[in-house]
């Protein structure tokens, strides 16, 4: 998953194993890190946004860039764009199986209720039934 991810946005690296078996995606380069944000920053939820911005904020680059990414992304996600995502977040964290009957389960946890985007997959997925 890791080489996928990697792969799609172009940039970055897969470090480890820490610990026996843990890997880690990761850039230090701002132009990378900049080019991630914007790869992803429509379908991240507000706590990660908030991330960002706390990790980079103050810095006269990171505020021209918010600024940029405010145009860019202020208009809203098309059909297609909740499908895609709605399947990368299947990708990751789906699982099929079958007993009686095929099932598809997609498992998130949250402390705050209804975890981010999960009306997003719903809706995607309640269109192709």
């Amino acid at each position: 998953m890791l080489q996928r991810f990697r792969d799609a946005l172009g940039c970055g690296g897969i470090v480890g194993p820490y610990r026996g078996r843990l890997f880690h995606w990761t850039t230090k380069r701002i132009d990378s890190v900049e080019a991630t944000c914007l790869a992803l920053w429509a379908d991240l939820s507000p706590e990660r946004r908030e991330q960002f911005a706390r990790a980079f904020g103050g810095s006269e680059r990171w505020e021209q860039f918010g600024r940029g990414l405010a145009a860019h992304f202020s208009r809203g996600n098309s059909r297609m764009r909740e499908l895609a995502w709605a399947a990368g977040l299947f990708d990751a964290e789906g699982s099929i199986s079958r007993s009686r009957y095929p099932r598809l389960e997609l498992a998130q946890a949250s402390q705050m209720g209804q975890p981010h985007r999960s009306a997003m997959w719903h809706s995607a997925a309640q269109t192709h039934r």
